[in-house]
């Protein structure tokens, strides 16, 4: 049996979940304006929503990965379905923004378990020899969610309301379901005798939670406001104490000792400065094409889905890249490559052709097409299978928090050069030369930051390439 067909019925279900969680994000985005005026309330107040959604996400994350190791994969991606369908069902059904919050909050549950159990999945039950190509599949879910959720949220929310958006979901999560078939009957979970770190758990979603909200609260409210100020302070508390546990407790939620496996630490490290640099610069490319080259919402969108579209035609290719590239190489290469297209970002004038800027994120999705799967997958393969749910959650938290941080800095440090008067509104930034000089700077600032740090996330598979030495194919393992 060819590798495709033996591993793509199986990997329907991880594919399912990631382009769900990532089609809601994306397709909901696009509705939340509509939200505000249909409840009548700030924009602020509808961002809960969004920041519901988020917490439980991230929040949940850690229990995820030591409950699928006891229960089985099976079982817990159909709760995982299961919370996703019941809270899009109770956000189309909300009267209000508090009940629609509480609803994204069930779904975020839902979420976290699509969106930490797909690797853990694919290392699990899949053959080893059909991992690379599995993980380049598998990549391809979030990109086809971010390229279509724009463009389907719009339609929907234009032609059907936007309850829709969240009924969609619905086919969606049967789909899934009726896949969870194709899992291997015998894959049962190991139910561990020790008991669950339910202290653990609550420590890290307590820091967790409050580090988002000071994070995603901090530009509003100002960054030394007490509320703000006392969220970081709670976080750091939390996170200590938890860190403290984790290390000591015999069956931890979270299993710290496993970023003492140099391969995962390092994997991981690259991949929290890579994502760093990947969601900063996702985020500005909208304004840097609407504001500063003044391209429409709907040619900018068009020339922003190259970048995933780029993504999904390398990630399928990476089962045979990996048969001519070791890991550490074609690591390096995403590494590099992501670095020459924000280096070009960070070098456009207002004058240059959009084929250059289109270049510029073909590039970019080449790189991640490259280093995402790559780097999932060689992080999954460092730990024990019995391991593969709590070495997903570690590494979905670090995917979910370094892109966090990578908006939040770089908005805050393009904010800072532009000026929070001309960040709120696209005329007022469009009409002087020396508004649109300005701007033209701050970019450029903000992508050669991200640049340099794109090329210090290469940095640890060179170091691990010169103390293990560097293997010729990954079929050499």
């Amino acid at each position: 049996m060819t590798p495709l067909l033996r591993s793509s019925a199986p990997l329907a279900v991880p594919w399912l979940g990631a382009f769900l969680v990532s089609l809601d994000v994306s397709a909901l985005n696009i509705a939340l304006p509509t939200i505000s005026s249909h409840f009548r309330v700030d924009l602020s107040a509808t961002s809960w929503a969004a920041l519901a959604y988020l917490l439980m996400l991230v929040g949940s994350t850690p229990a995820v990965g030591v409950i699928s190791e006891r229960y089985g994969y099976r079982r817990i991606w159909f709760v995982g379905f299961s919370l996703f369908v019941v809270g899009s069902v109770c956000c189309a059904l909300s009267d209000g923004i508090v009940l629609l919050s509480l609803s994204r909050g069930v779904q975020g549950i839902g979420g976290s378990v699509l969106y930490v159990m797909g690797p853990a999945t694919i290392r699990r039950v899949l053959p080893e020899e059909d991992h690379s190509r599995a993980f380049g599949i598998y990549a391809t879910a979030f990109s086809a969610g971010i390229c279509l959720g724009p463009a389907v949220g719009g339609f929907v929310t234009g032609h059907l309301g936007w309850q829709w958006i969240f009924l969609m979901n619905v086919p969606i999560c049967a789909a899934g379901i009726a896949s969870l078939g194709a899992l291997p009957s015998g894959e049962n979970g190991h139910r561990r005798p020790e008991r669950f770190d339910l202290a653990g758990t609550l420590l890290s979603f307590v820091g967790l939670a409050a580090l988002i909200v000071g994070l995603n609260r901090g530009s509003e409210m100002g960054w030394t406001s007490p509320a703000v100020l006392g969220c970081f302070g709670v976080a750091v508390l939390s996170l200590a104490a938890f860190v403290r546990r984790e290390l000591r407790f015999p069956s931890p939620a979270l299993d710290l000792r496993l970023l003492g496996n140099a391969a995962f630490g390092l994997g991981n490290l690259s991949f929290m400065l890579y994502l760093f640099v990947f969601g900063g610069a996702m985020f500005l490319i909208p304004f840097q094409l609407e504001w500063f080259r003044g391209l429409s919402t709907h040619a900018a969108g068009l020339v922003i889905m190259i970048q995933p579209l780029s993504l999904i035609l390398v990630a399928t290719q990476a089962g045979r890249l990996s048969k001519r590239l070791s890991a550490n190489r074609m690591r390096i290469l995403g590494g590099l490559v992501m670095a020459v297209s924000v280096a070009l970002l960070g070098n456009l004038s207002r004058t240059a052709p959009t084929e250059v800027f289109c270049l510029a994120l073909a590039v970019m999705g080449i790189g991640a097409g490259l280093y995402v799967p790559k780097n999932m997958e060689t992080i999954m393969e460092s730990v024990a299978v019995d391991r593969a749910g709590s070495a997903s959650s570690l590494t979905s938290i670090v995917r979910s928090v370094a892109q966090l941080l990578g908006i939040l800095v770089f908005e805050t440090i393009f904010s800072e050069f532009v000026g929070l008067s001309q960040v709120g509104g696209h005329t007022s930034v469009s009409q002087s030369p020396a508004s649109l000089d300005t701007l033209g700077y701050a970019f450029n600032l903000v992508f050669w930051i991200g640049t340099a740090t794109a090329l210090l996330s290469v940095v640890p598979f060179i170091i691990a390439g010169a103390f293990s030495g560097e293997e010729h194919t990954d079929d050499s393992r």
